[in-house]
């Protein structure tokens, strides 16, 4: 059993596992005085991984270890145009679009 204050009504109140709705990022439950829908926990994601803000990193992945923007931008959590233009922030000189050549 939980207990919570419903923000509504101000009544105090257990729940039950079988009384709450859960989903990816929230955990809800309906008042049993009120029945307004309460919020009981709500999940924050992880901040992505930031390390394509680094110069040298991002040089290094891009240019020494021939990683796409694509490559580069779901191992950080973000779009492939964040990439873009990190690198051209930085300086660091785009290759061409199309398949890698060695």
């Amino acid at each position: 059993m939980t207990q919570y204050t419903c923000p509504e009504c101000g009544m105090d109140s257990s729940i039950s596992c079988s009384d709450v709705v859960t989903d990816e990022w929230t955990t809800m439950a309906v008042c049993s005085h009120c029945e307004w829908p309460v919020i009981i926990r709500i999940s924050v994601q992880n901040p992505p991984n930031q390390d394509y803000r680094d110069k040298d990193w991002l040089e290094m992945e891009y240019t020494c270890n021939l990683r796409t923007m694509s490559e580069i931008s779901e191992a950080c959590g973000v779009s492939a145009m964040t990439i873009y233009h990190w690198l051209k922030r930085h300086g660091i000189p785009t290759r061409p679009r199309g398949p890698k050549r060695l």
